[in-house]
């Protein structure tokens, strides 16, 4: 074999009689990209985006922090392992104070191989290489170092582009793109309003406080949560979410703590509840207002204590878990009114974070349009891909009382039901003579729709067959059967268990 530039002396070693091949002196196996592409869209189709990239990124992390180890490999450019090219070599992407400093990668394999199995990505997809980068960075200058990209090719970008610093100098001055990176379920932060929000949660996500997210019904307030979680040192942990008002009270306990075989009807093997199945991560407590006084004060023991006790036993649990609790209601009026206790409010709202409506951040509305098109289109075989200037303007004179949640429904029937492939009218819903509303459009078979809804809860949470199930009220394995059934599942994979939560992650 020749390569145009061979590794250096002693750092990559080729035994032909043995058939060991070792890489600064640990054995080596040689991967084709497409095999690692295809693991990587294993990981994302049955982990979910965040876990997928936090997965990947910590691989980069250990093997960047080994090759640093090795006196040959700190000589030489990394790019020789065939996962990129660089415009230098890896030491001019040293500096003593690091401030600013950035790297322009060609030919990036996960570029490549991302858009060949996942397609166009929203957001910057070299996560191995930024991993790797970053354990490389820190082990060679003794400090946390952290690598984002700011542009990827995965994006449709000409180039891969890098921006190192050390850990702590990231923050508030982190490009929106950089925070898309940390944070896989991206917010559009076009708008002032949101902009100044993603500023405050970037601050906020290192620290290890509780925070209360306030916002209309459909501002997006689990995607802060997540972006939260995904920009923060947790990112690695699990994500749970849960919605207390969907839950009924007599679950809602079990739900959250856990519960002990036997310690009530049908309860026939332990539990762990959210709280546990977060450990090391994040748990978002959605509606938070709709938990009954019974169910606050255990709440507050949890908040204070840092231990679950689980329904049916006796001794505690130790938990290390982020607390984020996200409304659409006014709390400080529910506890003026002797609704929601003080002290609860108070543990919760440590610090607030407001989610503006949809009418006050116009400069997001056609950004958003445009993506949840393109992700409706993409999951249902339309053609459509544009929007018309008319369309345009009436999205951007529309009220969107149903903020981002009604938008993302409007560009849904948008991509179902305009001709051609430009969207040129949001589709109408006239009303049956008794008053109801009825589609616009031609009729679609029932079991269409329900195959497009189940997917698409699907995909809102990441791929989430567990939380998704709980969703929609079906079974784990019904949600599996109809999974299979379209084309989701592989034939020897086995429908997720039943017996206990698993993290919900999201989707860029």
């Amino acid at each position: 074999m020749a390569f145009d530039q061979p590794g250096p002396q002693g750092l990559l070693e080729v035994n032909h009689k043995e058939g060991l091949i070792r890489l600064a002196g640990e054995r080596a196996v040689v991967l084709d990209a497409g095999t690692l592409g295809i693991l990587r869209k294993e990981l994302v189709e049955q982990t979910g985006w965040e876990e997928a990239r936090a997965i990947l990124t910590r691989v980069g992390f250990a093997q960047g922090w080994r090759l640093a180890g090795d006196e040959a490999a700190r000589a030489f450019n990394p790019g020789f392992l065939g996962l990129f090219r660089m415009e230098s070599e890896i030491r001019a992407f040293l500096d003593d104070s690091f401030a600013g400093s950035r790297a322009l990668l060609l030919d990036s394999f996960e570029a490549e191989q991302h858009v060949a199995h996942l397609g166009p990505s929203r957001v910057p997809a070299c996560w191995v290489i930024c991993g790797l980068a970053s354990g490389y960075l820190s082990r060679v200058l003794g400090r946390d170092m952290e690598v984002r990209e700011d542009r990827c090719a995965a994006m449709g970008d000409s180039r891969c582009h890098f921006l190192g610093r050390p850990r702590e100098e990231w923050g508030a001055d982190a490009p929106a793109s950089a925070l898309e990176n940390a944070a896989p379920c991206a917010l559009e932060v076009h708008s002032p309003a949101m902009r100044r929000l993603a500023d405050l949660a970037l601050r906020l996500a290192p620290v290890n406080t509780t925070i209360l997210i306030t916002g209309e019904s459909g501002t997006g307030k689990e995607r802060v949560a997540r972006m939260i979680h995904g920009a923060s040192r947790r990112a690695s942990g699990a994500f749970n979410a849960v919605n207390c008002g969907a839950v009924a009270e007599t679950l809602l306990e079990s739900e959250l703590f856990g519960h002990a075989r036997g310690a009530f009807t049908g309860a026939v093997a332990d539990r762990a509840g959210l709280f546990e199945a977060a450990q090391g991560g994040t748990l978002l407590l959605d509606e938070i207002g709709e938990i009954s006084q019974a169910m606050q004060v255990k709440l507050l023991r949890v908040l204070q204590e840092r231990e679950v006790r689980r329904v049916g036993e006796n001794r505690s649990r130790p938990i290390d878990v982020r607390v984020i609790a996200a409304t659409n209601s006014d709390l400080a009026a529910a506890m003026r009114e002797g609704r929601f206790r003080k002290d609860l409010y108070y543990r919760l709202n440590v610090v607030e974070l407001r989610v503006p409506p949809l009418r006050e951040r116009t400069e997001d509305i056609l950004p958003l349009a445009r993506r949840f098109l393109a992700e409706s289109s993409a999951r249902m075989g339309s053609p459509v891909t544009a929007l018309s200037p008319a369309l345009e303007r009436q999205l951007l004179a529309h009220p969107w009382p149903g903020n981002v949640r009604e938008l993302e429904n409007a560009m849904e029937r948008a991509a179902a039901l305009s001709p051609g492939t430009v969207a040129t009218a949001l589709a109408r819903e006239p009303c049956a003579s008794d008053g109801r509303t009825i589609p616009g459009g031609p009729v679609r078979p029932l079991a269409e729709i329900e195959k497009d809804y189940i997917l698409a809860v699907l995909e809102s949470n990441g791929g989430n067959q567990v939380r998704t199930a709980l969703q929609l009220g079906i079974g784990s394995a019904t949600l599996y059967r109809k999974l299979k059934r379209y084309g989701r599942i592989r034939p020897h994979l086995s429908p997720p268990s039943p017996a206990g939560p698993r993290p919900c992650v999201g989707n860029p």
